[in-house]
């Protein structure tokens, strides 16, 4: 299966792809509405994936170890990336995460050693545990003012990093306490 086009299809089931090594490209067609867990965690091939806007939930860890996967394209809609969801995802650089977004989920980005200063909505409210920990690549990132949460270690092995932010807000406050850079904008 080196492409998969998903058509008619209102959800996706979870596991329906995992470990399937021959997927390259996946393009889901408008219409669909929810996919599972771990999807498609470790297709090792996957490089490509677009996730059309009608998708309002996508389920933990889908695509945790796609050590291929150089770009996504996010739902508008989805208010919340959850946990281990591009995990290990190690050739990932670049994500537009979408303007409805308010969670990311614990270890979200975990070892995702060549994203670099993702941007990160407005409206944003928490950032998990571990989220970007081994992000090496990240050399700043702006947290808004809406964020209430930043998890534990959230940030761990981010060498250099800078954060940006409001003065006086929890961005300031994070990167103090965790010996990082912060400037205000």
């Amino acid at each position: 299966m080196a492409q998969v086009m998903a058509f008619h299809l209102q959800g996706i089931s979870p596991h329906i792809f995992k470990n399937c090594g021959s997927l390259v490209n996946v393009h889901l067609s408008n219409g669909l509405k929810s996919i599972g867990s771990r999807s498609f965690e470790k297709c090792i091939k996957l490089e490509d994936l677009y996730i059309p806007d009608t998708v309002e939930h996508i389920g933990d860890g889908l695509c945790c170890g796609c050590t291929s996967l150089k770009s996504v394209h996010m739902p508008n809609g989805i208010t919340e990336l959850g946990y281990e969801i591009f995990r290990d995802c190690i050739k990932l650089s670049k994500i537009y995460l979408p303007n409805a977004l308010m969670k990311i989920g614990a270890r979200a980005f975990e070892n995702c050693c060549n994203l670099q200063s993702p941007w990160i909505p407005n409206g944003l409210t928490e950032i998990g545990e571990r989220a970007f920990v081994g992000c090496k690549s990240i050399r700043e990132i702006w947290i808004p003012e809406s964020v209430i949460a930043i998890g534990e270690g959230a940030f761990d092995q981010c060498t250099g990093l800078i954060i940006k932010g409001k003065r006086g807000s929890l961005a300031e406050k994070y990167a103090k306490y965790n010996g990082f850079s912060f400037v205000p904008d």
